[in-house]
């Protein structure tokens, strides 16, 4: 494709954001990386692309620097997780703060494979199909395809919960149950994930796309995945202490706590969800999670 070049400041300086500013200099955008030493000089002209590469709990400190992104062309969070205290989307709550012009960007993508130049497809969601269309012909490249979506909340609701059951999984592979027991726990997983969503507002299709069951498959499904590398080692004793030193941020865990809130709220009955909570946040032995699960009242599938 054949574009003068965006300017794009990147909020955030781990592994993901790294990876997509490497890739669209690559392709011609003028990129600038922002952490929080010098987050206060970022200087933002009309027309510039903004893209949050932050943890969602860390929102709420980029506060002072909201009032500049208003002359920004769009704001995307790239964050995967809710904001715990306030059980926001991190979209909503860049909307509570006056920001308009917001988009999310998911999907299954790790990184690694980004900056190897491997392809990658990911939404880039709105609701305005027009910023929506905009950003997904500024962005998309020969490597990184990007799919229109109008649908934020259920974008954002899939990449949220599925970093949590992904916990779940690499609990069932650290207790080597098999990839009978991990197909099945996925496919549970995903009917929760749906029921969530869809209660909160999101759209079917949406849970059933990239940034839904593509999600959920390639974190449920690698080693490549923290929250899930997480999962086993609690499944294989490991302190979460240990493990949340040696792994750095995990929006699984952080995820957890708002999730809870927002199912209850919602009154949606998420077997799994409150399962994976009793290990991660009540210390129940990772094996009786299974048990619990298997022994539940026989029903119907749907």
């Amino acid at each position: 494709m054949s574009r003068k070049g965006q300017q794009i400041h990147i909020v955030g300086k781990g592994q993901f954001g790294r990876a997509l500013g490497r890739h669209f200099k690559a392709f011609g955008h003028r990129v600038a990386f922002y952490g929080r030493s010098n987050l206060h000089s970022i200087s933002i002209k009309r027309g510039d692309i903004i893209v949050l590469a932050i943890p969602a709990q860390s929102f709420p400190d980029i506060a002072q620097v909201i009032p500049k992104m208003l002359r920004a062309r769009a704001v995307i969070s790239a964050a995967k997780g809710l904001i715990r205290g306030i059980n926001q989307t991190t979209s909503q709550y860049l909307n509570s703060k006056g920001l308009r012009r917001v988009a999310v960007l998911s999907g299954p993508s790790f990184a690694r494979e980004i900056n190897q130049g491997k392809p990658t497809a990911l939404v880039i969601a709105s609701t305005s199909r027009a910023l929506s269309a905009e950003l997904a012909h500024k962005l998309s490249t020969s490597q990184l395809r990007l799919y229109i979506n109008t649908d934020p909340l259920g974008v954002e609701m899939s990449g949220a919960l599925k970093n949590v059951y992904a916990i779940g999984a690499g609990i069932a592979m650290g207790l080597d149950l098999g990839q009978n027991a991990l197909a099945s726990f996925i496919s549970r997983s995903l009917a929760e994930m749906s029921a969530v969503s869809l209660a909160s507002g999101a759209k079917r299709k949406t849970v059933f796309g990239l940034a839904g069951v593509g999600d959920l498959i390639l974190t449920c499904t690698s080693t490549k995945s923290r929250n899930f590398r997480f999962g086993m080692g609690l499944a294989k004793g490991k302190t979460q202490k240990h493990l949340m030193r040696r792994l750095g941020t995990l929006e699984g865990y952080w995820t957890l706590a708002p999730a809870l809130n927002v199912v209850n709220k919602l009154k949606i009955e998420t077997p799994i969800l409150h399962a994976i909570s009793s290990v991660v946040l009540g210390g129940r032995a990772p094996l009786k999670l299974i048990e619990s699960l298997m022994k539940r009242t026989l029903r119907h599938e749907f």
